[in-house]
């Protein structure tokens, strides 16, 4: 945002996201791109990737997004919402990304990002 002139530039458009869509975190590259959290799904997304991990049964019915949707393990019932994450470190020579998901009952879990 360019605060002398208003204006601002577009560096990349999605629609069709989860309504219930609460936090957006930024990620470093790699693998670059931003981590979504809905109340029912984790979405990764980049300007040339596009992927979601389904956290219950109920992101599959709720899935607005044209992306490729993965099912969690079958006896994975979480739910995001008032869910909270942070990345923990940045990836090098060829570790995951981590990422650190606070949910709100208080349980954590470790989330890994890796580009195959």
């Amino acid at each position: 945002f360019q605060a002398g002139t208003g204006r601002h530039s577009q560096l990349w458009r999605e629609q069709g996201l989860p309504s219930n869509c609460h936090q957006l975190l930024p990620l470093p590259e790699p693998p670059g791109g931003v981590m979504m959290f809905a109340d029912s799904a984790i979405i990764w997304l980049s300007q040339v990737h596009r992927y979601g991990l389904a956290v219950n049964p109920e992101a599959q019915r709720a899935q607005c997004l044209a992306l490729d949707f993965e099912d969690g393990p079958a006896d994975l019932s979480l739910s995001l919402q008032g869910a909270k994450a942070a990345v923990l470190e940045s990836s090098f020579s060829g570790a995951p990304l981590r990422i650190c998901l606070s949910l709100s009952s208080g349980d954590l879990y470790l989330l890994g990002l890796q580009l195959s």
